[in-house]
């Protein structure tokens, strides 16, 4: 008697076990479930000024700070600039994995140093736990040192999540 028992819960946890392992190989990278808030990342930006951008989340995944550094390659002129950003997320999916972001922050210029503001507004769109792309408009204007106006700074990052 006890051994035909044990057979029938060993063959439950054992069909228990294949569906639960089958459930995890139909699940996507896409689909994949993950904590969100409170991760860094790091990766390239690629438009009007190009360069690097870390950014780092809020643990309750509602803001987020990015540092961007980068080259404007369409005016000679210009050497580096830096963006120090302070972003407001608002998911726009169920999962909250792509979210509206807007926000502004302050903005430098080197070689002549001039200093202004920057906003933002674009959309950020975590792939994977391990892959994040933003679209944005970085309008900058800088008053410090030198009065000038850089509404066409758009671009695209694409980062990794640490």
């Amino acid at each position: 008697m006890k051994t035909p028992l044990l057979l029938l819960c060993m063959s439950l946890l054992l069909i228990g076990n294949i569906n639960a392992a089958k459930t995890k190989q139909k699940t996507s990278l896409l689909s994949r479930v993950m904590p969100l808030g409170g991760e860094l990342s790091a990766g390239l930006r690629f438009g009007g000024a190009s360069g690097l951008s870390i950014k780092k989340y809020a643990k309750n995944n509602k803001s987020a700070l990015e540092l961007v550094t980068a080259f404007n390659f369409f005016n000679a002129n210009e050497r580096m600039r830096m963006n120090f950003l302070y972003e407001k997320l608002t998911p726009i999916t169920k999962n909250k994995r792509l979210s509206a972001l807007i926000g502004g922050g302050v903005g430098m210029k080197f070689d002549p140093y001039c200093l202004g503001i920057v906003g933002t507004l674009g959309f950020d769109w975590r792939i994977t736990d391990k892959l994040n792309m933003q679209l944005d408009w970085q309008p900058t204007w800088l008053f410090i040192g030198k009065d000038d106006f850089y509404g066409m700074n758009s671009g695209y990052s694409i980062r990794y999540n640490f």
